[in-house]
């Protein structure tokens, strides 16, 4: 996983006699979800994931789900995000990594079982 992430460029293997293998740019992105801390392995100096814990509080709440949709799925909502990136100046480092409570979990449970044991 790691290599889809960090690599320019991405080697797509043909199949079958006389296809051969093209390189082609890597432009990748993830979104990753999982309801388990152990779904994902990460190393403690990780700075390529961002993880969120989600509330529940809208889960199943149909009616709200559907304003939001009106909301948020039309032109206007459009117009002011494209205009809205446009014009957007980042006021933060974006290159500074953000350890959320999640995360460190996920890293803790990543680590050996002997360095846990150890409790190092």
């Amino acid at each position: 996983m790691k290599s889809l992430i960090t690599e320019d460029s991405l080697t797509i293997e043909g199949k079958g006699k006389g296809i051969e293998c093209i390189e082609v740019d890597n432009i990748l992105d993830f979104i990753i979800l999982s309801n388990h801390v152990e779904s994902l392995y990460l190393e403690g100096d990780d700075r390529r994931h961002y993880c969120l814990e989600i509330s529940d509080i809208y889960a199943q709440n149909i009616p709200y789900f559907k304003n939001l949709r009106k909301l948020c799925f039309n032109d206007n909502c459009y117009n002011h995000f494209y205009t809205y990136m446009l014009n957007y100046i980042p006021t933060e480092n974006i290159r500074e990594t953000w350890n959320t409570d999640l995360k460190q979990e996920i890293m803790d449970t990543s680590r050996s079982s002997s360095l846990r044991f150890l409790n190092i």
